[in-house]
């Protein structure tokens, strides 16, 4: 079986050996700017508007120990950036976001295929939509920005951890009738980045994420899809061997996620965020 998002998506290429962690951004924030127009009223910043956001944060006090590492400079810069960094970003633009880590132990890092099917499934404990709030579900209209009965990002993730801990020990629900967006997942390990868009499950421990990934071109993965779609490839061993990363392979790996709900944080969480 397979989860998808439900929202607009475009893939970013990189040209280079160093611009991945930009590259993702970009495909994130391509899910959630029609929702934020007004933070982004000029569409998809560019890579050097990304570098230009990422030295006035630092000097509004966010992510000093990134600041001190890059000097405070990185506009024309050919360096790379990581989960740090797009979550300093995201958070000094107010949108809501957490960093869920996958290190160091065996039992840690096979956790993250069940995490990240947890997700697209959209598994809860309990009542409450973490991606903005269902008008169908007692919160605001589907409109709206927030929603009171909405949970944030680290609530959300604390959640989908306690669920994939205890697997069956917890009452879940996938509520599939809850039409919000999901915005994608940032996924990031030692010296690569990509972004997750969905995933198939093929046992209950093994998966295979499907993501867009900037060293792959676009064309390529767009041929590959389409192929499939016009069912010329239905007897492939694989066909979405072209977005498909098994989590097998990152079982090796230290790796980090960011799960960003698409709601804004208020002015209190944003400083806190410093």
């Amino acid at each position: 079986s397979s989860s998808f998002p439900y929202q607009q998506l475009q893939h970013f290429s990189q040209n280079d050996n160093w611009s991945c962690g930009f590259r993702n951004l970009q495909m994130m924030l391509c899910s959630l700017i029609p929702k934020f127009h007004d933070i982004f009223p000029n569409g998809i910043p560019s890579l050097r508007e990304l570098q230009t956001s990422l030295e006035l944060l630092w000097t509004e006090g966010f992510d000093p120990d990134g600041a001190k590492h890059h000097k405070f400079k990185m506009v024309g810069k050919r360096t790379w950036i990581g989960t740090v960094e797009v979550w300093s970003y995201l958070v000094f633009r107010g949108i809501d976001a957490t960093i869920v880590q996958f290190v160091k132990t065996q039992e840690s890092r096979a956790a993250l295929g069940k995490f990240v099917w947890a997700y697209f499934a959209k598994l809860f404990e309990s009542d409450g939509c973490p991606f903005g709030g269902c008008g169908n579900r007692g919160g605001r209209n589907s409109g709206d920005l927030v929603s009171s009965k909405s949970m944030k990002s680290m609530q959300y993730v604390n959640q989908l951890l306690r669920i994939v801990k205890s697997s069956l020990g917890v009452t879940t629900r996938s509520d599939l009738s809850c039409k919000c967006p999901l915005p994608p997942l940032y996924l990031q390990w030692s010296g690569h980045s990509v972004t997750v868009v969905g995933i198939r499950k093929l046992s209950e421990d093994q998966y295979n994420l499907i993501v867009f990934d900037p060293m792959k071109k676009g064309p390529f993965i767009k041929t590959k899809l389409l192929a499939q779609v016009n069912g010329e490839v239905m007897n492939a061993p694989n066909p979405l061997s072209a977005v498909e990363l098994p989590d097998h392979i990152l079982r090796n790996k230290d790796c980090q996620i960011l799960l960003c709900t698409g709601q804004l944080i208020n002015d209190v969480d944003r400083e806190k965020c410093k």
